[in-house]
């Protein structure tokens, strides 16, 4: 169940999957905004932020998710609490959890149930 609003930046570089998980984030009342590739993400996460919570795709054209994690804590950027968001194999999923020290991993499509219960799971 949800419980507060959160300021939530999802990084998927799919539009049409970015667009109904902003929507679905928007309506569950989620302050949503979108890094639609590597590059948008690390701007958006080495920037002053107000940020509680990522979602973090983990094929991001021709750089992974875990790539970019990596890459801003070795530059000493701070990173919100990150959930994998990914069709990978979960095998696959566990792995970047393990890599990126993620709070969670949703397997793409998931339902709006499990996505509020990862993000107020990694918000508590």
């Amino acid at each position: 169940m949800k419980t507060r609003t959160a300021n939530v930046l999802l990084v998927e570089d799919d539009f049409a999957l970015a667009s109904s998980t902003m929507e679905l984030l928007a309506a569950l009342g989620y302050r949503a905004s979108l890094a639609d590739s590597a590059s948008k993400a690390y701007e958006s996460l080495n920037q002053p932020n107000d940020l509680d919570i990522v979602l973090l795709d983990l094929q991001l054209g021709r750089e992974r998710g875990e790539a970019v994690v990596m890459k801003l804590r070795a530059a000493g950027t701070a990173i919100p609490p990150i959930i994998i968001l990914s069709a990978m194999p979960i095998k696959t999923l566990a792995d970047a959890v393990e890599i990126t020290h993620a709070c969670g991993m949703l397997q793409k499509p998931c339902s709006m149930p499990q996505l509020v219960n990862a993000i107020e799971s990694a918000l508590a």
